[in-house]
């Protein structure tokens, strides 16, 4: 079995399936954290928030080797970067020159990047790049590792979204939309001409389920129209695919 955490705001959600060719969904669930512990998806008291991901993996009977955890976007800056086909070494070198004001001075930063549908006839290759400080990744292992967990990988939820929409909806539709909330945050991906293009999320500020934060959501979609007027992208939205919870 294979487990997946995300932190989010003041919960953790938890995945677990199968790995492989055809992935298996086993089971999903959140838990709220101790108050205090984590904020907006940082952790603020790692004694205590790694006792209660102990709680947890003991009450579920959960693996504790080989863990994904998925952080917010903003911790683990990344982008998507077009670059002609090259070999590794002069691709890592290119990607580290394309985000070179992501880069935090004074630290040891660790690049790691997706490979993404491209256009094979404009000879060229798309990847999505992000990158970690060495200290804040090693912070993640020491606190999983009190729980008693051990972390296979770190992820930023973004490109964890990419990467899921690749393998997935990506493979229905080649133009499509998927809105995505989560209750006061909304993001919205495009994927043209079957590659991925824009990603963006917002704040939003009215109540979920009422009239006001569903308007919000249609608004967040004005960003992305602007997006697809200035690159004069002229596919027609095949499907508007919208998820997310409760």
């Amino acid at each position: 079995m294979s487990v997946s955490i995300f932190l989010n705001n003041t919960t953790v959600q938890i995945v677990t399936g199968k790995k492989g060719k055809k992935g298996v969904f086993e089971s999903a669930f959140k838990v709220v954290a101790p108050e205090g512990s984590i904020i907006n998806g940082i952790i603020m008291d790692p004694e205590r928030f790694a006792a209660f991901l102990n709680e947890v993996w003991t009450a579920k009977n959960l693996p504790r080797k080989d863990v994904i955890l998925v952080v917010n976007s903003n911790k683990i800056p990344g982008r998507t970067v077009e670059m002609p086909i090259m070999n590794k070494k002069k691709s890592v070198e290119y990607m580290k020159r394309e985000l070179s004001d992501m880069m935090r001075e004074g630290e040891e930063m660790i690049l790691a990047y997706n490979a993404l549908s491209s256009d094979n006839a404009k000879k060229m290759k798309k990847f999505y790049v992000e990158l970690a400080s060495r200290d804040q990744l090693k912070d993640y292992i020491e606190i999983f590792g009190a729980a008693g967990i051990t972390l296979k990988s770190v992820q930023s939820a973004e490109g964890s979204l990419i990467g899921l929409l690749e393998q997935a909806t990506a493979k229905q539709y080649k133009t499509f939309v998927m809105q995505i909330t989560d209750q006061n945050i909304v993001s919205n991906v495009l994927w043209v001409d079957g590659v991925f293009n824009y990603f963006n999320s917002v704040r939003l500020f009215n109540e979920p389920g009422t009239e006001g934060y569903y308007d919000d959501c249609a608004r967040s979609l004005s960003n992305l129209k602007q997006f697809m007027q200035e690159n004069k992208i002229e596919s027609k939205i095949e499907r508007v695919v919208i998820a997310g919870t409760e």
